[in-house]
This record gives structure tokens, C-alpha cells and sequence, in this order.
């Protein structure tokens, strides 16, 4: 039976009040408890208009925090799902926030290569409306979203409400990027959050020169340099996990944000020995194996034995610092990557190894000059005695984008390796 066309009237505007009455009254609580007012609808109009207001679920309305111009748009449909959200919201340390389903760090741009990087970068983010740097995993049946996003966040509304803010540090700032990590199933595990942004941070860092490190809110001064624009085409590898790589990651991690370049030597130079550990495990199980396989060792005898000891005496020679930096350079290095980012003190015997094709010994130069340059600033003493390959403090700089480089490589390798050749905790 069709129905009379004044009742289908006069249902829709029972629909229409009844979702004008629930945004009305999302509206009052987002105000209320979240500083959140708008321009574009009244609760005194919807009281005095009750059964003359009609709204559209897709249309926009633009919401204001305190001391905020621009507003944020959003549609009418999507507000109840937003208080929701921030009712969920969590502020920590004024630095990270957690909602029902994102999880939200502030960072950001570390001045280890280029400043013209990062505000091209910011240039790109900014012109990404859903977000930029956009990499998806899927474990264990949850999807994780990881991208990086500007603007309007639960973090803002949350410093809002904490009222930690002024008429120069609003909640709301153009100079405002976060870290966001979306968890599909609507339950964020802190945990899991901050070692997926490790993991993050470290495929920016490594894949597109573009650093970041956690900020808590600070004072941002204006940048008046002309901005160099840099295309960024958004290719990434799958984002590392597993057993033993969260450490590597946060050393990496440690480098990057690291205020000076000695500091950051010492923290890549750390990468470096933490997976030197994994390599000289491989390399000797490889000797032992191969000795074990020979048919000597169906009837061993007095000189067999004492060859596979002396197997694990010569292993023991990676026990000095020096050594094992060195066998990981030269494992897990590719000298080709390196060429541009050579430090001059190191240069002239590494270019005469690259050209004569001897790959290993150029990198055995730098693995020295690693070696002896991390043992100068972690010892420095009146007394200390020099090698020789130490780089000259006007070269630090350059030794540690080097070594950053070194490093990506280093854990790659180490990513590489299944989980169980991997050694997990310094030795």
C-alpha cells in the first residue's frame, strides 16, 4: 500500500527534527566540555524553531577552538562520532594523546641534513588533506594506519580543554604536525602505538631524508626563508617489526634527534654495535657449521679439536669495540651508497680502494675512522692518546650523515636476518 503523501511529509519531518535535536544537543556537549563553538547553528533557534529546522547530514558546519581563525569543517552527520572520539581522549605529558581508535604524537623537524627539507615536506603535508606519508600494516588481524597530520587533532581540542595555552600558543597552530596511528579495531595499545612510530620515523628518515623527533609543545619562531620546494613521490618498504628491532630503532631514532653531531656519532655508532653482536654470531656458526661438516669430524681427532677450538679463540678478537664496528660495516654496507657522503679526512684512501675495486678495505678506512673518531668523543681525556683516523671536529657533521647512512643499512641487514639468528639485547 503506498502511503499518502502528507504522512511521508509529515515523516520526514519527524526524522528531520529528531537528527536536528541529536546534532543540536552534540553541539551543546562539544561546546561544553571541549571548548568547540560554531557560528553556524544556535540551540536557542532549534528551541524556538523546533519543528522548522531542518538540517542537512551532509552539509558542513565549522567548528572554533579558543584563539582559533581558520575553524575546522566537518559534516553535520559526523559530529556525534566526534564526541564520541573526544570523550575517549586522553592528553600524556602534553606530548602524546590517545583516543578510542588514533593515537597521536607531536613532532617536530630535525635539522640533521637541510632546514629546506623539512618546510618542503611541510609544504607537502599541508597541501594532503587526509594526511600525508600515508604507510598501512596489517598484524594479527588489526589494520594500523601511520601518516603524518597537521591542523585540527583531538590533541588541540584536549590542550584546550587542559587550558594550556595563550594568546601566543593557541591550541591550535599552522606549526602543529603529529604522528597519527590509526588501529582498526577501535582498541589502541599504547605500546604497540609508540613502536610502530619508531618504526615510522625510521622509514621517513631512511627513505626520504625527512627527520622528526617528538615535541612537546614549544614556542615556534617564524621561518621567513624562502621555502625550496622538493617533490616527494611516496614509496615506501613494509615498516620493520619483530624481535630484537625496537632497540636498533631507538637508538636510530636517539641519532636523528640528537641536538649535535657528536652526540648523534655516538648514538649511530651504537646501531652499529648493537647488530655487530648478530654478525659475528652469524659469521661464527657459518665457520663452525662448514668445520662440522667436514668428514673429519665423523672420526675426530686430537688436531680436529683443537682446529674447531681455535675457531672460537679467533672469534674473540670481536670483543674490542673496534673490531666488531668494523666487521659490521663490512658485512652489512654497501661501499656504492656511501661515495657521496664520505668525510674528507677519509676520502683520498677510500676513493684509491673504490677505484682499484676493493670495496671492503674502502670500507674498512671508514669503519676506522667510526671506530676511532666514537672512542675520542665518548673518552675524551687530557691523556687520550690518538690513532691517527680520528675526524677532525670540523668534520663531525659530515662523518655522522655518513654514518646515518651506515646505520640504515646496518638495520636493514639486521631486519633481514630471521628472528632467530637476530641477538636482542646489547652484549
Amino acid at each position: 500500500m503506498l502511503m499518502h503523501q502528507g504522512n511521508m511529509r509529515n515523516m520526514s519531518e519527524m526524522e528531520g527534527s529528531s537528527f536536528t535535536k541529536q546534532i543540536a544537543v552534540a553541539l551543546e556537549a562539544l561546546e561544553n566540555e571541549f571548548h568547540l563553538s560554531t557560528e553556524d547553528f544556535s540551540w536557542g533557534d532549534y528551541e524556538e524553531n523546533d519543528n522548522g529546522v531542518s538540517i542537512d547530514e551532509s552539509t558542513d558546519i565549522c567548528l572554533y577552538l579558543p584563539r582559533d581563525e581558520d575553524g575546522y569543517s566537518i559534516k553535520y552527520c559526523n559530529l556525534p562520532e566526534l564526541l564520541e572520539e573526544l570523550r575517549s581522549a586522553k592528553l600524556i605529558d602534553n606530548v602524546e594523546c590517545i583516543t578510542k581508535s588514533k593515537y597521536l604524537i607531536r613532532v617536530d623537524p630535525v635539522f640533521s641534513e637541510t632546514s629546506s627539507d623539512f618546510y618542503s615536506a611541510m609544504e607537502h603535508i599541508g597541501s594532503q588533506e587526509r594526511g600525508a606519508f600515508i604507510m598501512e600494516q596489517f598484524d594479527n588481524g588489526v589494520n594500523y594506519r601511520c601518516q603524518i597530520v597537521d591542523g585540527f587533532t583531538a590533541f588541540g581540542v584536549m590542550v584546550a580543554v587542559s587550558g594550556n595555552y595563550d594568546k601566543y600558543i593557541p591550541p591550535v597552530s599552522h606549526d602543529d604536525i603529529f604522528v597519527q596511528i590509526e588501529f582498526s579495531n577501535n582498541v589502541v595499545n599504547i605500546e604497540k602505538a609508540r613502536q610502530l612510530y619508531k618504526s615510522y620515523v625510521f622509514e621517513l628518515s631512511s627513505s626520504l631524508s625527512f627527520d622528526i623527533a617528538v615535541s612537546p609543545r614549544p614556542e615556534l619562531e617564524p621561518y621567513d626563508e624562502e621555502v625550496s620546494k622538493k617533490k616527494y613521490i611516496e614509496k615506501f618498504r613494509p615498516l620493520l617489526s619483530g624481535k630484537g628491532l625496537s632497540e636498533p630503532l631507538d637508538l636510530y631514532n636517539k641519532a636523528i634527534e640528537s641536538p649535535t653531531p657528536d652526540i648523534a656519532i655516538l648514538y649511530f655508532a651504537k646501531v652499529i654495535e648493537y647488530v655487530s653482536q648478530t654478525v659475528i654470531r652469524i659469521k661464527l656458526t657459518e665457520k663452525v657449521r662448514s668445520k662440522l661438516l667436514s668428514k673429519r669430524a665423523l672420526d675426530p681427532g686430537a688436531e680436529y679439536i683443537k682446529e674447531l677450538g681455535q675457531l672460537y679463540d679467533d672469534n674473540k678478537i670481536y670483543r674490542k669495540d673496534r673490531d666488531a664496528i668494523k666487521l659490521a660495516i663490512v658485512t652489512c654496507c654497501d661501499a656504492t651508497e656511501l661515495n657521496t657522503a664520505i668525510p674528507q679526512c677519509v676520502y683520498s684512501k677510500w676513493n684509491t680502494h673504490i677505484k682499484s675495486g676493493n670495496y671492503d678495505k674502502a670500507l674498512q678506512e671508514l669503519a676506522y675512522c667510526v671506530a676511532s673518531t666514537r672512542n675520542y668523543i665518548a673518552h675524551a681525556k687530557s691523556n687520550y692518546e690518538s690513532t691517527g683516523g680520528e675526524a677532525p671536529e670540523e668534520e663531525f657533521a659530515q662523518l655522522s650523515r655518513c654514518m646515518k647512512i651506515c646505520s640504515q643499512q646496518v638495520i636493514r641487514w639486521y631486519a633481514g636476518r630471521h628472528e632467530s639468528q637476530r641477538i636482542g639485547a646489547l652484549v
